[in-house]
């Protein structure tokens, strides 16, 4: 149910969140989002090494705990490249082009964003995470791999730094957060949505 305790700066954002009714606005959910992300980095290679209890448990002299850690990073190994060989057979898609042109065409076609592809058919997966994230991070690899190959390497971070802040916000439990950030960015377009979640707020507590 990803309600394991906070770590010391998720529980310090929280103490500020229960403090300030507009951070609570932008950030209604917190523990469960932040274990999701960190489940995700558990099952990463290379990023998985930086958690504290996983080193740890590489390093106990319990011959049971270690190698169930080992197995344990076994296991996100073998996911991460059995979805980046997904990927590239077109089975996992990404988040596809940004161009508009290219995107109306895609989506013409049948295909859709994040999704698993079965029998010809999408089925959107983005509420099956943290497993959602590594499959659709994987095929967004796969996207960028020819601007990479090619040396397009401008393209491929402004691509990467994207999808990663699309990673962060295209959530259910990330959809305040989301239209914060789109507040800021345009505010004319999207004032009225943030104006209806803060008079939903505060309605209870006028009442």
């Amino acid at each position: 149910t990803f309600q394991d305790d906070l770590g010391a700066i998720g529980t310090h954002i929280d103490a500020i969140r229960n403090e300030l009714p507009l951070v609570r606005l932008i950030l209604p959910f917190l523990k469960t989002p932040v274990n999701i992300y960190k489940e995700g980095m558990r099952m990463t290679p290379f990023l998985n090494r930086f958690f504290g209890d996983i080193q740890a448990e590489l390093k106990s002299d319990d011959p049971a705990v270690k190698q169930l850690s080992e197995a344990k990073l076994m296991v996100g190994t073998m996911i991460w490249t059995s979805a980046l060989s997904l990927a590239a057979a077109g089975l996992i898609t990404g988040p596809g082009p940004d161009d508009p042109d290219k995107r109306k065409r895609l989506l013409a076609s049948g295909w859709r964003p994040n999704a698993l592809k079965i029998n010809g058919d999408h089925y959107q997966i983005d509420r099956l995470d943290p497993l959602a994230m590594l499959l659709n991070t994987a095929a967004f690899i796969v996207e960028i791999k020819d601007h990479i190959e090619t040396d397009d390497l401008e393209t491929a971070f402004k691509m990467g730094m994207g999808q990663s802040l699309r990673m962060l916000t295209d959530r259910t439990y990330m959809d305040s957060f989301k239209d914060a950030m789109n507040l800021v960015t345009n505010f004319e377009r999207f004032s009225d949505v943030f104006e209806r979640r803060l008079g939903n707020m505060l309605m209870p507590a006028s009442a």
